[in-house]
């Protein structure tokens, strides 16, 4: 057992979720909803908005504006920061990508695995090149993934990596990944951008800095605060100019005066924005907000009790009380954007005021159940939420006593798994449900309410052995489902990025990891 809980190692840094879905990482406050007045629809040479002015020139260049601390280095980027993962995503292919259903495809290689799927081989394709000709080799895809391994329990997408054995180079085009336990779900996880394959011999640092992209783009200009790429390959915009601002505020001022086709925004600049440009921008991000419910100590032990917690809250009057339109109630363990996130809520969904105070009468005929201890760090969102769980869960007759930490102390504290009630935030790798089912594994450093279910256990090894993709989805959805019904957690709320996107622009999709394709854009008037 580690000393720190994985998740908390890296979102800790991060605010705990303050700013996930935001690219410089501030902490949001709650926004308010911005007016419903849309703009008025523009075409070439009509005059647009004064905030929202459509660029005057190269009106075929995709203009993208992006915001933070900037690397082009895949090993050393952040998954919490959407901008980030654009930049390395246009500039850096994976070995696979995972299409609109969730399922694996070939990338820079095709691949195939032994009949137990503890080894996969991968095969470089013709097209697997760098932007100066040369090609993408075995040893380039060793030294890429290698380099993300040696980070270990520091990066999230080490992490993912765990399983992984061995890494060789077969012979100048082929690559084998050796696995300690059987798992169908590497490629899945091998398409996210933070896998991208760098030239070992020019390894990417600053932006501005020489760069020989594995990507479908060539870079015709690069600065400190400026790339320029062309395509070489695939479909989508002739020319994206990538600008780069120290934070959402610079760069929304560039949106405004009509500089750039997409943006992050401030969140107290938001209720502009969505007149200006829209709300198209607010798309779901896979940072999630749980409640985290120990069913080993008491009065948790009691099923009843975690149920009746689960009826009482009312997901999306939290969000909008603490998030405005900067989240979404999140309907179960697998957030929006991931294959087989659900349509509908699962397990105990509320709110179910009435039948919450019943069960509550049953389990606790002689009275109220004792006061719960509700565990949460002390930045301003966990205070607000833990206000609207006090008052939701009052409510139903179960009275909550908050205790709020410094940020050290109350990871300390969730490490011993002996709190009652915890907020706690997660962040996936990718769009592979894998990454937020596998932690509900009894044995995972990432079980944090330290739930234990062994048919649970052996349904999370079957189904990350199922090589076909769809009864796959089909077992994380039941999966999903069997750790709900035990009420050891209550999804609560899901990011989402917060930019705005010009109207000229069509068919731009930032998916819910913070990749970007950008295959299907096409621009209104051309």
């Amino acid at each position: 057992m580690r000393s720190l809980p994985r998740p908390l190692q890296i979102l800790t840094a991060l605010l705990l979720l303050a700013g996930a879905c935001s690219s410089d990482g501030g902490d949001l406050e709650r926004a308010e909803a911005p007016s419903s007045t849309a703009p008025p629809s523009t075409t070439e040479g009509d005059d647009p908005p004064a905030d929202g002015e459509e660029p005057t020139e190269g009106s075929d260049v995709l203009r993208l504006g992006l915001a933070g601390p900037m690397s082009l280095d895949p090993a050393a980027i952040s998954p919490a920061s959407v901008s980030s993962m654009i930049l390395v995503d246009l500039v850096h292919d994976t070995l696979t990508e995972v299409d609109g259903e969730g399922r694996p495809q070939p990338g820079l290689a095709t691949f195939d695995a032994n009949e137990d799927r503890t080894l996969w081989r991968f095969t470089l394709g013709e097209e697997a090149t760098f932007g100066d000709g040369a090609p993408v080799t075995a040893d380039d895809v060793v030294a890429s993934l290698d380099r993300v391994r040696s980070q270990g329990g520091a990066s999230l997408a080490a992490i993912a990596l765990e399983d992984v054995a061995a890494i060789t180079a077969v012979d100048p085009r082929t690559i084998d990944i050796g696995l300690v336990a059987p798992s169908a779900v590497l490629p899945e996880v091998l398409a996210s951008p933070l896998y991208g394959i760098v030239d070992r011999d020019l390894l990417p640092t600053a932006v501005g800095s020489p760069l020989n992209p594995s990507g479908a783009h060539d870079v015709e200009a690069a600065a400190p605060d400026r790339l320029v790429l062309e395509r070489r390959r695939g479909e989508g915009p002739a020319t994206i100019e990538l600008r780069l601002f120290p934070d959402d505020a610079a760069a929304y001022d560039a949106m405004s005066a009509g500089e750039l086709d997409w943006s992050p925004v401030p969140v107290d600049r938001l209720g502009d924005a969505g007149t200006a440009f829209g709300l198209g921008g607010l798309v779901p991000f896979h940072a999630t907000l749980l409640l985290g419910v120990n069913p080993n100590v008491e009065p948790l032990a009691r099923a009843p009790l975690r149920q009746a917690i689960s009826l009482a809250i009312d997901r999306t009057t939290l969000t909008e009380a603490v998030f405005g339109p900067t989240a979404q109630p999140l309907r179960g363990l697998l957030p929006a954007g991931v294959a087989g996130a659900a349509g509908e809520c699962v397990g105990f969904c509320g709110p179910d005021v009435e039948r919450a105070r019943q069960i509550v009468a049953q389990a606790f005929p002689e009275g109220a159940p004792p006061p719960v201890r509700l565990l949460t760090d002390d930045s301003a969102t966990h205070q607000a939420v833990a206000g609207v769980l006090s008052e939701q869960l009052g409510a139903v007759g179960v009275e909550l006593a908050p205790s709020s930490l410094d940020p050290t102390t109350y990871e300390a504290t969730l490490a011993t798994r002996q709190h009652q009630l915890f907020l706690y935030s997660t962040l996936g790798v990718g769009l592979t449900p894998a990454s937020h089912l596998l932690a509900w594994q009894s044995s995972s450093p990432d079980n944090l309410a330290a739930y234990g279910q062994g048919l649970v256990d052996v349904a999370l090894a079957t189904a990350r052995a199922e090589p076909d993709p769809a009864v796959r989805v089909a077992r994380w959805r039941e999966i999903e489902g069997a750790v709900l019904a035990d009420v050891p957690v209550v999804p609560l709320a899901q990011l989402r990025t917060v930019a705005v996107v010009r109207e000229r622009v069509r068919g731009l999709q930032v998916r819910a990891d913070g990749s970007i394709d950008v295959a299907g854009v096409t621009f209104s008037g051309s």
